[in-house]
């Protein structure tokens, strides 16, 4: 729904302007936490732009290396995802979230934070053929 600095919600004249503060807030706080991670990169001497590059690539190629190595790959890759899903669960991050969010909405925030995780993950493993590990990922991600 986001293109760049547009905000295409803006122009469908059918959602509903609670909808549409919804989705904006939720723009809102994934625009903050790019800024925090790319402050937190550049603190560290890293450019955001190269991190960006460089993760993809790490990723894809330390997963390759998982699944070379042992035939347990697909459950060390759910730990692995696990582990992702149980930094986001710190306690006073959620309290926050749930000040500036109703239930419903930080429950949709949540789901799409998890998700946004678990996707690289999953097209990974849909490339290794090893399908009965995403639904254990995607049961996880919520």
């Amino acid at each position: 729904m986001l293109i760049g600095e547009y905000v295409i919600i803006d122009h469908i004249p059918m959602l509903p302007a609670i909808l549409k503060r919804i989705l904006l807030a939720m723009k809102e706080y994934f625009q903050l936490q790019i800024k925090m991670s790319n402050r937190k990169l550049t603190e560290f001497g890293l450019p955001p732009f190269l991190a960006y590059t460089l993760l993809p690539i790490c990723f894809i190629g330390l997963s390759a290396y998982l699944f070379t190595k042992t035939e347990f790959a697909g459950y060390f890759y759910i730990l692995i995802a696990l582990g992702i899903f149980s930094k986001l669960t710190d306690i006073k991050r959620n309290e926050f979230l749930r000040s500036c969010f109703a239930q419903k909405d930080y429950l949709k925030l949540r789901l799409l934070e998890n998700l946004t995780i678990a996707f690289p993950f999953a097209l990974f493993l849909v490339y290794k053929q090893s399908f009965v590990f995403i639904p254990i990922l995607l049961v996880l991600a919520e």
